[in-house]
């Protein structure tokens, strides 16, 4: 991430940036929908024995996850309905079990639904709790524009590691790390057998910086045998077509009404974190998470690989940081030839 003068970011606003967002976002259509648990009925008893407190519904876009607060519900509710939150598109959803530490502790498959003005059953969503203890191991290769990687061909993009993401539907694990020039990595015995995962490559920089991923903007999906695995080599570019995006944010000023949109400063925003997610929701780029920004009116990355991003940001009162008063998502950030190259992220301030 790169902050620019003072000067500048009194400018950039007047020069009539969009708004960053997704028009899934709507008031035309609303969904009902219900979910189980381990094959019983959501009940207060199926909810303790996974130890949930709350169900959310989750919306996956090409910008990421949509986490909305107006989308949860008590984990007992078991049947819900929304109100009219949604455009017309095709969508897909899921839904997750949380903790009163608000951990995912069980959740669903995606399903995808097109959903018009109205409402929109989307039928019965099926929850599992927890993962079984991990079982099988993984054996890794990959290689850069075709051959193998080597200190050479990692050194000229600039890549020092290779981190491998995974999820089973709605829940993300850990990630590895490698090793970029060691061209292959193995997970031991860290992974489940029988379930269908989703992987992903990334490439990145000394820094935790995303240069690439592999698959580029979708993720690679296998189930695994009990024991030893091994996968086709994933291949990175050697070269990738980049572009710049910047962003510039506005803080909701509480006292105000209606709502104004100001800067850091006269909001009382004394500083931020962001998560900035690709297409496929894998993280890019990240603020530490134990140690939050100064607040600042706009930010930028100049080389971002082509392609939509997704900037989750939080506010705090206090430059220690705590538990956030701001919070945004902000979707459909596009980085392309013709595109804008600058965003405007309004950021609400939590109830």
């Amino acid at each position: 991430m790169r902050r620019l003068p003072l000067a500048l970011v009194l400018l950039l606003p007047s020069l009539g940036c969009p708004d960053g967002g997704f028009d899934a976002r709507g008031t035309e259509a609303a969904v009902s929908l219900e979910w189980r648990i381990e094959g019983a009925t959501a009940d207060g008893a199926a909810c303790a024995a996974v130890a949930a407190s709350r169900a959310r519904l989750v919306v996956h876009l090409r910008g990421g996850d949509w986490h909305d607060p107006d989308l949860e519900w008590p984990c007992d509710a078991g049947v819900v309905e929304t109100a009219a939150v949604f455009a017309t598109a095709t969508l897909d959803f899921a839904v997750e079990l949380l903790d009163a530490a608000g951990e995912v502790v069980a959740w669903s498959p995606w399903q995808r639904h097109t959903v018009a003005p109205g409402d929109n059953p989307l039928g019965t969503f099926e929850l599992t709790g927890a993962l079984p203890p991990p079982d099988a191991s993984l054996d890794l290769a990959w290689t850069i524009g075709g051959a193998p990687a080597g200190a050479a061909t990692c050194t000229g993009l600039g890549a020092e590691s290779v981190a491998l993401d995974w999820r089973i539907g709605a829940y993300q694990g850990p990630s590895w790390s490698w090793p970029c020039a060691d061209g292959a990595g193995r997970v031991e015995l860290g992974l489940r057998s029988g379930r269908e995962l989703d992987l992903r490559l990334r490439l990145v920089d000394a820094d935790g910086f995303t240069l690439v991923a592999s698959p580029r903007a979708s993720w690679y999906l296998a189930t695994l045998e009990p024991g030893d695995n091994a996968l086709p080599p994933f291949d990175f570019p050697t070269a990738e077509e980049r572009g710049p995006l910047a962003v510039v944010l506005s803080w909701a000023d509480g006292g105000s009404d209606p709502v104004l949109y100001v800067s850091c400063e006269e909001a009382g925003v004394a500083a931020f974190g962001y998560v900035l997610r690709d297409e496929a929701g894998s993280t890019v780029d990240a603020s530490p998470a134990d140690a939050p920004l100064a607040c600042t009116g706009y930010f930028a990355w100049p080389a971002l690989a082509h392609g939509r991003y997704e900037l989750t940001v939080e506010g705090f009162e206090e430059a220690s940081g705590g538990e956030p008063a701001w919070r945004a998502e902000c979707w459909g950030l596009l980085v392309e030839p013709g595109a804008p190259d600058s965003y405007l992220c309004r950021v609400p301030r939590l109830p």
